[in-house]
């Protein structure tokens, strides 16, 4: 056997010759025998992740280490952990996220918490992890991307917080998002309606008996009263949160009253009749890319790329 040589990498068992080894991208490097394209770390004077693309500092600015990813942090117009109230923030770009080789592709067992409380994003079953993709957003930006169960991998992907104490009161969520479909969950906690009905939701579109608001943002959220229906949906107009589009999805949660956000701009806002969540159980699982109920009314996983999660405790201003 021969090691591929520096700047190259091979993920491949059995390969013959060096051929078969792969160039890092322009401006990155690597050492000889890395069997992993995320070897390729980016020279001094560039960033970008690791095994993406690099691109070089700005006029007037200088990077002396190598594998920088600052380039793509923060991707939200703000510096997340200098506003209190943070409780969750996983980034795709984060170089301590846990990929898994599976083929050609990088599937994600851990999706790490930026915001040092520790709440940590798994998934142990190999069949529902969802991919890395390393130019997810183009430009080298990347994504984890969830797929719905009949799609490219089979099975529904979501990713788990097991034991979370959930917001009450207030909340705001920002995700930068990229759906290839019109509908699907980005995010939830202990939600279920039918009889009592419990806990909150993040949506894209709509569930499954109000199939007339496509592309539109949603909120949900439960006081553990019965049947609430209507009066704990606040979605937004259709075509708000079009398919195919980079965007920053965000709501707010201040009391009962909840607005929705579509990068920037507050599309939607309505007094919903819960001023509290509450949850069947203490600390159940939080969730992104399906719902928690998927036996439920809503059964649609996310479909699409998703770059960044916030979630704040308490409901921020505008500004």
């Amino acid at each position: 056997c021969v090691e591929c040589p520096s700047n190259t990498y091979s993920s491949l068992a059995g390969s013959i010759g060096v051929a078969s080894c792969s160039a890092c991208s322009l401006f990155s490097a690597s050492g000889p025998g890395s069997d992993s394209r995320f070897a390729c770390r980016c020279n001094s004077g560039y960033t970008g992740h690791n095994g993406g693309i690099c691109t070089g500092c700005p006029s007037g600015t200088y990077w002396e280490e190598v594998g920088n990813v600052s380039a793509t942090l923060p991707s939200l117009p703000m510096v997340p952990v200098t506003i209190p109230g943070l409780d969750i923030w996983v980034v795709a770009a984060d170089p301590n996220i846990l990929l898994r080789q599976d083929g050609a592709v990088f599937r994600v067992a851990m999706w790490p918490d930026r915001s040092s409380n520790g709440h940590d994003f798994t998934q142990t079953n190999p069949n529902f992890q969802p991919t890395f993709e390393i130019d997810g957003f183009g430009s080298g930006r990347p994504s984890v991307k969830f797929e719905p169960a009949g799609t490219g991998a089979g099975n529904a992907q979501f990713l788990e917080h097991a034991a979370y104490a959930g917001p009450v009161k207030e909340a705001t969520v920002f995700a930068r998002i990229l759906p290839v479909s019109d509908r699907g969950t980005i995010m939830s906690q202990g939600f279920s309606h039918g009889g009592a009905e419990w806990g909150w939701l993040f949506h894209r579109g709509t569930d499954n008996w109000q199939n007339s608001n496509m592309n539109t943002v949603v909120w949900a959220h439960h006081d553990g009263g019965i049947n609430a229906n209507h009066q704990m949906w606040a979605p937004s107009p259709a075509g708000t949160s079009p398919i195919n589009r980079e965007q920053v999805v965000a709501v707010r949660k201040n009391g009962r009253n909840v607005r929705l956000y579509v990068d920037g701009v507050q599309v939607y806002e309505e007094n919903l009749y819960a001023e509290n969540i509450r949850y069947k159980t203490s600390n159940v699982p939080v969730w992104i890319g399906q719902c928690s109920d998927p036996t439920g009314y809503i059964k649609d996983h996310f479909n699409g790329h998703i770059g960044e999660i916030l979630m704040y405790k308490r409901a921020l201003t505008d500004s």
